[in-house]
């Protein structure tokens, strides 16, 4: 029995019998295991490897030479050992409902799928930790799910509110910013700067092949009549008109002014309210693309100051006759290096020159970015103002102090520090935010799946028009972003794609 037993085990594991080496059955073996045996046995192994769905990666499925035959030492056997399993092997994928994470991850092990990430994301009916469902990223268009392909699944990482919103005050004016229409922004159409080196106006007309020629198409087709029909269909009766201090045409700019007579003239048509926003003024106000002149801030000179105020009597004067005018914002978002005694001195001229040809014209004064300064209170309880109104922008996605909030941290925000922004003011001058949008840095939306984005934007949309409701009004920055990103920036996107809610439109 025990000469029996050594035999059997000589040829199982590959002894040497009578002077040879009896070949082991590698199917299945670690591919270590095999070369092991050889180096032990003095056997030369040629190995190669291939993807294969017949046995575990690092397994051998193929040899040569027959398991149980007697070689000699030095002889060379081929085997073949699994690469891993056929990455354009169909994987049909179960119901994973009820699976922790760890269950799926034991699933992936033994499909032998690489390519994978767990997420948390937000789901209103789901409990903390509970999955929610998962993804494919495909390399082409196809209905089956390949090993290769990228799986990301997603579980609960609890709660996340999205407020009911009241549109209860009639008298709120609710309203949209037409911007990049009159003043170019290269962010919100970055089309028509192909071929320019900058984002402002001043350097499209400048650098800009036939550049009249083709900001005359763009004012003839960025908005058309149509949008303010869309506009009125959907309960919106308010528009804050950005224009330029060069309308009249000076320099290398064109004239706008007929372009911008005929919107008043749309929005006469269609029974709407403008403001008339000065959006940027001689020397630049800010230094911002939107001054119309990025880098520079010369706007605190006596001549650009004195040209900015005449600018605005002549346009006090142009278009005072149109029903459609509800105001006329003097400056928009002055540099926060701007004196707040050069500010405040031309607010005052400004409502003054205004008030020469037209007596009841809303004008509005924005804060400068420096709102919490109480300076402002005394500003306007000095002043014998009638009918004028105070802008703040809000927005939570400029600088660096926004990297490490998430979706809670703003809600938050907006319920705290900007209802309080907004309280100050109360009973002193009313409060317009003539700015706003959905836009979060990138860090908010990372790792969610496609519903959870949008609980993000709905619950941060809801939130501040909660806020923003218990002000004098509020304009959304913008109507129309040209390109298929800044989705959160595109008010007409935001209500087709029904992010923003409904209950206040027709």
């Amino acid at each position: 029995m025990l000469s029996l037993f050594v035999l059997v085990s000589s040829v199982l594991y590959g002894c040497s019998v009578n002077g040879k080496v009896v070949v082991p059955d590698f199917y299945g073996m670690e591919y270590g295991d095999a070369l092991s045996w050889s180096f032990d046995h003095d056997i030369k192994l040629e190995v190669s490897s291939e993807y294969t769905d017949v046995v575990e990666p690092l397994q051998v499925f193929y040899q040569d030479v027959l398991a149980g035959k007697k070689v000699e030492n030095g002889t060379v056997i081929t085997i073949i050992y699994s690469r891993g399993y056929d990455p354009e092997g169909v994987i049909e994928i179960p119901d994973f409902t009820g699976f922790t994470e760890s269950e799926i991850r034991e699933w992936l092990r033994q499909q032998d799928i690489s390519k994978f990430y767990f997420y948390t994301s937000f789901d209103l009916s789901k409990e903390s930790g509970e999955y929610i469902g998962f993804e494919v990223s495909k390399a082409q268009e196809r209905d089956e799910n390949l090993r290769k392909d990228t799986f990301t699944f997603y579980f609960s990482q609890g709660s996340l509110e999205v407020e009911e919103v009241a549109f209860l005050d009639t008298s709120t004016i609710r309203g949209v910013n037409l911007g990049g229409w009159f003043v170019l922004e290269g962010w919100m159409t970055p089309d028509l700067f192909s071929g320019v080196s900058g984002s402002d106006e001043t350097v499209f007309m400048l650098e800009k092949p036939n550049a009249e020629t083709v900001i005359e198409n763009h004012w003839d087709t960025f908005i058309v009549e149509e949008d303010f029909a869309w506009l009125k269909d959907h309960g919106v009766s308010y528009i804050r008109l950005p224009i330029p201090w060069w309308l009249y045409g000076e320099g290398v700019y064109a004239e706008s002014f007929p372009y911008i007579q005929r919107a008043m003239t749309w929005a006469d048509k269609y029974d709407m309210k403008v403001l008339l926003d000065l959006h940027t003024a001689p020397g630049s106000q800010n230094g911002f693309d939107n001054g119309g002149l990025t880098g520079v801030l010369e706007w605190e000179k006596p001549e650009n100051v004195l040209k900015t105020i005449e600018i605005l009597g002549q346009i006090a004067n142009d278009f005072k006759n149109y029903d459609s005018l509800w105001g006329i914002e003097v400056l928009n978002e002055p540099g926060w290096g701007v004196s707040m005694s050069i500010l405040q001195n031309f607010y005052i001229d400004a409502y003054e020159e205004i008030r020469m040809y037209d007596s009841d014209v809303y004008i509005g004064f924005h804060d400068g970015f420096r709102s919490y300064e109480n300076q402002w209170i005394t500003f306007f309880n000095t002043n014998n103002f009638t009918n004028v109104f105070f802008d703040l922008h809000f927005y939570q996605t400029f600088g660096d102090n926004w990297a490490n909030y998430d979706i809670f941290d703003h809600v938050n925000y907006v319920h705290t520090n900007q209802k309080d922004m907004i309280a100050k003011y109360e009973g002193i001058v009313p409060i317009i935010i003539g700015e706003w949008s959905l836009g979060l840095q990138g860090n908010v939306f990372e790792g969610l799946n496609t519903d959870g984005v949008e609980l993000v934007r709905q619950a941060f949309g809801n939130a501040q028009l909660n806020e923003y409701e218990q002000a004098f009004g509020w304009f959304f920055w913008s109507y129309k972003i040209d390109r298929d990103s800044h989705y959160e920036w595109d008010f007409r996107r935001l209500i087709e794609g029904n992010t923003f809610p409904q209950h206040f439109l027709n």
